[in-house]
Order: C-alpha cells, then sequence, then structure tokens
C-alpha cells in the first residue's frame, strides 16, 4: 500500500485550513498543527465555528496547545511503557518525537496564556489612569 499519496492529501487539507482559519481570524499556524493531526475533523471545526474576534481568538488557541501538550504527553508515556516491555527501538523515537512536541506545544501554550493576562493587566492599568 502507498501511503505518500494519502500524506500528500493531509498535508494539502492541513494547507487548506490554515487558509480557512486565517479568514476566520484564527491562527493559521495552530490550526495547520491541528489539522496535521485531525485532519477532516479540524476543517468541520473551522466551518462550524463562529468568526472570532482578537481575545477569544487567543485564549481558544492557547488552551488547544495546552489539550496537544497532554495528548502527546500521554503518547509519550505509552511508547515508553510499550517501548520498555518490547524493547523496540521504533516507539523510543515515537516517545522522544511526542515528548519533544508536548515541550514545545506546552511552552507555546504557556506563553500565550502569560502574554494575554499581561496584555490584560496592561490595558487595565491604562484604564485606571484615565
Amino acid at each position: 500500500m502507498d501511503y505518500s499519496s494519502g500524506g500528500w492529501g493531509w498535508l494539502a487539507l492541513a494547507l487548506v485550513n490554515a487558509g480557512l482559519a486565517e479568514q476566520k481570524n484564527r491562527s493559521r499556524w495552530s490550526w495547520f498543527v491541528i489539522s496535521l493531526l485531525i485532519g477532516p475533523l479540524a476543517t468541520a471545526i473551522i466551518v462550524i465555528r463562529p468568526r472570532a474576534d482578537a481575545a477569544q481568538q487567543q485564549e481558544w488557541t492557547a488552551g488547544m496547545l495546552f489539550a496537544l501538550t497532554v495528548v502527546l504527553a500521554a503518547i509519550a508515556i505509552a511508547a515508553t511503557v510499550g517501548a520498555i516491555m518490547s524493547s523496540e527501538w521504533a516507539l523510543w523515537i515515537v516517545c522522544a518525537v511526542a515528548a519533544l512536541g508536548a515541550v514545545a506545544f506546552g511552552y507555546t501554550a504557556l506563553r500565550s496564556r502569560t502574554g494575554s493576562v499581561a496584555q490584560g493587566s496592561t490595558s487595565a492599568s491604562g484604564r485606571g489612569g484615565d
């Protein structure tokens, strides 16, 4: 079975979803990554969800990145247990990639949340001086 043709279709769908997300004021990069993971389901979510303002989009993106962090961490743990039990080197690769992805998404989610908190406190202090 040739998996490369399906992979290219999945990548094309992720690119289309990124464009759709940008038209609805959503993060292009976040939806590209989400689309790589859940494919057509991401298309449905993008189409069904209404257009977002900047604050809603930033909060939702941080939440999705945190959810992806949890999923990747669970995959890393499961792959580690599987690798220990079966001593398959391929599972160690899956574990390493999932763990690195979890760290990257977790860091990005944390930065998104602290950025929105910092922006909220700046705007609140700006209103207090008026």
